[in-house]
């Protein structure tokens, strides 16, 4: 978090934008932001790379971006079955990653 504070500090023109690796990092970010009398989607913007369905449920609800870990299960499993049923070397299957905007 230091170094959110040291970001603040720069007092950069606003909105600015924080995009991190983790979705808990992000939300510690976005928390220290809020104590330093900053406003989400007003003066700054957060996204967590995680893409953790229950930081839809932090206060503010955490805007994430992430494999949609579902759907690569079905690609996967998809994919392991076909092997096993035709003995044909599986084709490459692509899961794109999703953002889902929410309250940061």
């Amino acid at each position: 978090m230091e170094l959110v504070r040291k970001f603040i500090e720069l007092d950069l023109p606003k909105p600015w934008g924080i995009l991190s690796p983790g979705d808990f990092q992000a939300k510690g970010a976005v928390d220290e932001c809020i104590r330093h009398g900053l406003t989400p989607k007003k003066d700054f913007f957060a996204i967590g790379g995680t893409g953790l369905k229950e930081s839809a449920n932090w206060t503010p609800a955490l805007s994430t971006f992430g494999t949609p870990y579902e759907e690569l299960g079905e690609a996967a499993a998809e994919t392991i079955i076909e092997y096993i049923t035709t003995g044909a070397k599986p084709a490459p299957v692509l899961v794109k990653n999703k953002l889902t905007i929410r309250e940061t």
